[in-house]
């Protein structure tokens, strides 16, 4: 068969060190009860994906919309 591979196997690349985990929101510090605002849509989802992904652990959060001194944003709640 021709080569028509454009992709170079190579051996002995690093594998770059992952960003999981690292976030810029406060989730892994948040005691139940607690929450913060956020006016980033962004915020919403990563609480429901950090609750995903520790779910075994009991974590759960509750997201809402809210307007807060005139800005519309988030609140986020940790309830487990």
């Amino acid at each position: 068969f021709p080569s028509h591979d454009i992709h170079q196997i190579e051996s002995g690349v690093p594998i770059p060190q992952t960003k999981r985990g690292k976030t810029k929101y406060p989730f892994g510090n948040m005691s139940i009860g607690e929450s913060f605002f956020s006016e980033e849509e962004n915020a919403r989802t990563a609480a429901l994906q950090y609750a995903r992904n520790y779910s075994e652990k009991g974590i759960k959060f509750v997201t809402r919309s809210v307007c807060e001194n005139g800005q519309n944003g988030f609140r986020i709640w940790r309830t487990e």
